[in-house]
């Protein structure tokens, strides 16, 4: 897996805050049958292992799955998809998306116009 270049530094107001991020992604991918895109969230360069995210060694911020049956040629994916964090401090962190292929040769996530993906995030206080 792999970082795509989608990244919020945050600083919470609040430790016991949930962080509600969203993200809206463009993305290709040269596709084989049963082929797509994982996607992970990493905090501060790691995958964030909290209720409902992946947890298995390797799998650490597993949240999603961009799936396409077709056979041969590109596929054009486009998501959007939220995650719930635990902000569980007040200091600044780096939230970032990473990707991770499926049975696929190459893959991107498009992060220049026309075609841009991003990802905000919203603080939830508790």
């Amino acid at each position: 897996k792999a970082a795509t270049g989608i990244q919020i530094n945050f600083t919470p107001l609040r430790a016991t805050s949930k962080l509600l991020c969203r993200f809206n992604l463009q993305g290709v991918h040269n596709n084989n049958t049963s082929s797509g895109l994982n996607l992970y969230v990493h905090r501060d360069g790691v995958g964030v292992t909290e209720s409902g995210l992946g947890t298995v060694s390797g799998n650490e911020g597993q949240f999603g799955y961009a799936i396409n049956y077709n056979t041969g040629g590109q596929s054009i994916s486009e998501i959007s998809c939220e995650v719930l964090l635990s902000a569980n401090s007040t200091a600044q962190t780096l939230i970032a998306l990473w990707m991770g292929l499926y049975n696929v040769g190459t893959a991107y996530i498009n992060v220049n116009t026309p075609d841009v993906s991003f990802m905000s995030i919203q603080e939830v206080a508790q």
